[in-house]
């Protein structure tokens, strides 16, 4: 397991690598479901949900602690393409 130096280190240089890395993460947190609201109909299907959700934010607590404005420009680009889309 890294410490969190050389999880800081693997990150940035992880999302500076290539455009396709901020998007696979960014991905991945959108599928998590992590911003998902209201509950699964059964508890198995919601602790299961809860846990891949934690997962998400964990994603995106790497991206606020090691690259904020990255973090803040996708979420820009997003919501660009979300107005010109409308």
């Amino acid at each position: 397991m890294l410490d969190d130096e050389h999880l800081k280190e693997a990150f940035t240089n992880a999302i500076s690598s290539s455009k396709y890395t901020v998007e696979l993460l960014a991905h991945l947190i959108d599928k998590s479901g992590c911003f998902r609201q209201g509950l699964a109909k059964d508890d198995r299907t919601e602790t299961y949900n809860r846990g891949y959700g934690d997962f998400g934010l964990y994603i995106r607590s790497l991206f606020l602690q090691y690259a904020p404005k990255k973090y803040l420009e996708l979420i820009e680009e997003r919501t660009k393409e979300n107005d010109t889309a409308d």
